[in-house]
């Protein structure tokens, strides 16, 4: 399951977008100069330090958002984590949303079973899952 980076908030370097860039190939994960422009654009990601300098705080964000988008929309990840910016408040959600994805890892292998005997029973449980937990995401954001 997907947990590449769990020991980045001891990371300390300040990187140029093209490093930012090399990093996360050397990670396994893809990111192009335009898709991290585009995130800092439209707010999903603080903007860089000096308009040039990226921290271990935009890696952590740069890692919640290549999770999150193939379940949530730009816009709904930047209406969650705008508010958490501020550098203890992300290394806080990072370090938590990493915690969460090695809970559901192991809920995960628990369920590997119960799906090689009837799969189309958990992939409708686990769609149904994943749409309730959504509404009830969003019905906290906007509350």
């Amino acid at each position: 399951m997907y947990n590449p980076l769990k020991d980045l908030h001891n990371y300390n370097s300040e990187m140029s977008i093209s490093q930012v860039i090399k990093f996360f190939e050397k990670q396994g994960l893809t990111f192009t100069k335009t898709m991290i422009q585009n995130y800092v654009r439209i707010g999903a990601i603080p903007p860089p330090v000096d308009k040039r300098i990226y921290r271990k705080e935009h890696l952590m964000m740069l890692v919640l958002l290549d999770s999150l988008k193939n379940v949530f929309s730009l816009d709904e990840i930047k209406i969650t984590f705008e508010p958490f910016f501020d550098t203890d408040k992300i290394k806080y959600v990072y370090d938590k949303y990493m915690e969460e994805t090695i809970i559901a890892e192991e809920a995960w292998k628990l369920m590997q079973d119960e799906t090689a005997k009837h799969p189309i029973d958990t992939v409708i449980k686990l769609m149904a899952s994943s749409a309730v937990i959504k509404q009830f995401a969003q019905k906290i954001i906007n509350s």
